[in-house]
């Protein structure tokens, strides 16, 4: 990538199978989505031995806004409860954005520890589906042991609290 808005594509002949994994990649950088994984977690790598720790609302925005770290094989562990209700200001009163669309659904690992996420706000009633703390999940997806508590989710169709739709 060479600035935020411009980069230089570059395919060879040679190996077509390369040509699909980089118009996946130019998908990702033209639809403003993330390809990398974040890095900028309370801690850990995103294995299964040493998972990415969420330890504070910043990390689970962080989550939110990373969709290069929804990918199967990718883990996560809550490491304590979180108060989440600055999110009813976010996004212009939107609030929080959910994990996981129907575009690039969720498919990793998120342990919650026995953790709770209290007043967490998601409001997207005009034409927006899928919403919950996790938008939309996929196949192989796993969410366990995670409480949530005075929360608030509104959509215009497919809504949970944890999950919006499971695919």
């Amino acid at each position: 990538l060479l600035s935020d808005t411009h980069f230089l594509v570059s395919l060879s002949a040679k190996c077509p199978s390369f040509h699909s994994i980089l118009l996946v990649l130019i998908g990702y950088a033209l639809t403003g989505m993330s390809t990398a994984h974040a890095g900028t977690y309370s801690g850990g790598t995103g294995t299964s031995g040493d998972p990415y720790l969420i330890a504070n609302l910043s990390d689970l925005e962080e989550l939110s806004n990373t969709s290069g770290d929804w990918v199967a094989g990718t883990y996560f562990e809550l490491t304590g409860d979180i108060e989440a209700s600055s999110t009813s200001t976010w996004n212009g009163g939107l609030g929080f954005s959910p994990i996981g669309t129907s575009g690039y659904p969720f498919l990793g690992s998120f342990d919650g520890g026995g953790h709770v996420i209290t007043g967490l706000t998601i409001n997207r009633p005009s034409g927006l589906q899928n919403m919950g703390l996790f938008g939309q999940t996929g196949a192989g997806s796993i969410i366990t042991k995670v409480g949530l508590e005075d929360i608030s989710v509104t959509a215009s169709q497919w809504a949970g609290g944890l999950v919006g739709y499971n695919n």
